[in-house]
C-alpha cells in the first residue's frame, strides 16, 4: 500500500531531512528523487501519483555568490501536460484529467548537491486549496 503525503512528510522531516547522503552524480537527473522515494519507503511503478492521495516533487537548489540558496531550476510537473488531446476537445474535463490528479497534492522537497554528496532541505505542502 502506498502511503500518503502526511506519512512521507512526517517520515521526511523526522529522517530525512538536513541529512546528507553520498549519492554519485550521473545523467540521469531523476536519481535524487529515486533515491528519496526509496528513502521513503514509495513503491517503484508506473502509477499516476507517487502516495496515496498526491505526488512527491523534488527540485534542485544552487548555492549563490553570498552563501544563500536559490531554487536552479524549474519542475516538471508530468510530461502530459496541458496538451492532452482529449482535454483540449472537450472529451474530458479538466477535473478527470491527469494534470489535475497530478496538482490536487503536491509535496515539494529541495534539495543541494555538492559532488557525490546530496542534502534534502525543506519540505512544502500544495494542494488544491492553495491560493
Amino acid at each position: 500500500m502506498r502511503p500518503t503525503i502526511n506519512e512521507i512528510k512526517t517520515k521526511f522531516n523526522n529522517n530525512v531531512m538536513g541529512k546528507t547522503y553520498i549519492l554519485p552524480k550521473t545523467t540521469n537527473k531523476g536519481r535524487p528523487g529515486i533515491f528519496l522515494e526509496q528513502l521513503l519507503n514509495i513503491p517503484t511503478s508506473t502509477a499516476c501519483l507517487d502516495c496515496q492521495d498526491g505526488e512527491l516533487k523534488l527540485y534542485p537548489l544552487k548555492k549563490l555568490s553570498n552563501g544563500n540558496f536559490s531554487v536552479k531550476e524549474t519542475v516538471a510537473i508530468t510530461m502530459r501536460g496541458l496538451s492532452d488531446k482529449n482535454l483540449e476537445e472537450g472529451k474530458i474535463e479538466w477535473e478527470y484529467s491527469a494534470l489535475r490528479k497530478k496538482t490536487n497534492n503536491i509535496l515539494f522537497i529541495s534539495y543541494y548537491r555538492e559532488g557525490d554528496n546530496i542534502t534534502y532541505y525543506n519540505s512544502c505542502g500544495f494542494d488544491y486549496t492553495h491560493p
